[in-house]
């Protein structure tokens, strides 16, 4: 099997995406300026995205040679092929029934044949990954899934994962907000938003510039505020170390790589940002021993499980600044980051409500 996909390869997959995918969208939104983009990456940037950047990142801890991986919220099958062009073998999961039927179509057009997904309802996640994985995974990776869970399904998912891993292998979280974040670029478009307590959130969620989720909590809402507060959380609420250490127990221990590593931090996408440097700070005053990877506004980081109860943990990694900042460069770099917000600011949300608008459904 090739690493890279063929000008025919892709063309299928784009045709393969509107007749799964992209089935009942709203017409508009074929037309307009997000549309070849976000194709684009369903297609082929997440897949490249995966094999060239996150795969070899993991690999730093675990080689996928001969593994089995499983890939929790698996959408299309990007990252899922990906995973696939070294592992032994990968299984998919997913709860959107079109999204799973693309991914499958994916394998098949790419020539793997060592992958299987299969559309799983939220309820039914652990169970079918308990069924298929009896004998363990070394690898079990979850992308954009946490914060579409509720409390209680984040701690007995990250339980069950674990559980589930054998001793040496890795669990990979990313591409998840955070409570850090003060901007909710995820679900609302608005600020502070995922600070909110949640009936706090449902209430006020009429301000957001985004119809799609405004109008759905509202809809929600009719059926009572249990129901409007569980569709918050379906389109997704921010999540953080606390679920893990609930989960899991001291992290110290346990995590072994970060978006701050060398390959990953360079990313245009994942540089250290003033809110970065602001949260390490605050972490180094306070003496908060919270692994650096999660006091981050969006989180990514590997997770190994020890390969037997006494064996030491890795060490520490330090914080991405040097020591604390005093108060007038703290006042420096916040005017220098305000400008360059205020430049970008516009060609940002602009860009968000191109890509929101014709989608129709919650993320």
């Amino acid at each position: 099997m090739s690493a890279a996909m063929t000008p025919e390869q892709v063309k299928s997959l784009r045709e393969l995406m509107m007749g799964t995918f992209y089935r009942g969208w709203n017409e508009a939104y074929f037309a307009g300026p997000s549309f070849e983009s976000d194709m684009h990456a369903h297609t082929t940037r997440r897949f490249e995205e995966c094999r060239d950047i996150i795969m070899p990142w993991i690999e730093r801890y675990l080689p996928f040679e001969g593994k089995t991986v499983a890939d929790i919220g698996c959408g299309t099958g990007a990252s899922t092929a990906a995973w696939a062009l070294k592992a032994r073998r990968v299984l998919g999961y997913d709860i959107h029934g079109p999204s799973v039927e693309a991914a499958v179509g994916r394998m098949r057009i790419m020539g793997l044949t060592n992958v299987t997904c299969q559309t799983v309802t939220a309820e039914g996640l652990i169970a079918a990954f308990k069924r298929d994985l009896a004998d363990g995974a070394d690898a079990i990776v979850m992308y954009a899934v946490l914060e579409h869970q509720m409390v209680r399904e984040r701690i007995d998912t990250l339980r069950a994962a674990w559980a589930l891993l054998r001793p040496g292998g890795v669990l990979v979280l990313g591409d998840t907000p955070t409570r850090f974040a003060m901007m909710d670029y995820h679900t609302s478009l608005m600020p502070f938003y995922q600070w909110l307590p949640e009936e706090l959130a449902v209430l006020y969620a009429h301000r957001s510039p985004r119809a799609d989720f405004r109008d759905g909590v509202a809809a929600s809402l009719k059926r009572g505020m249990p129901a409007a507060i569980e569709y918050i959380w379906r389109c997704g609420r921010a999540a953080g170390y606390e679920e893990f250490e609930l989960a899991l127990g001291p992290l110290d221990r346990l995590v072994v790589g970060d978006s701050f590593d060398e390959g990953m931090v360079d990313q245009p996408h994942r540089g250290v940002t003033l809110l970065d440097e602001l949260i390490q700070t605050f972490a180094a005053a306070h003496d908060i021993r919270v692994p650096r990877g999660f006091l981050r506004p969006s989180l990514e980081v590997i997770l190994r499980k020890p390969m037997h109860p006494d064996e030491p943990p890795p060490p520490r990694r330090p914080a991405p600044v040097e020591g604390l900042m005093r108060r007038s460069q703290v006042e420096e770099l916040v005017r220098e980051r305000l400008a360059q917000a205020r430049a970008q600011r516009g060609g940002i949300l602009s860009r968000a409500r191109q890509w929101i608008r014709g989608l129709g459904v919650a993320p």
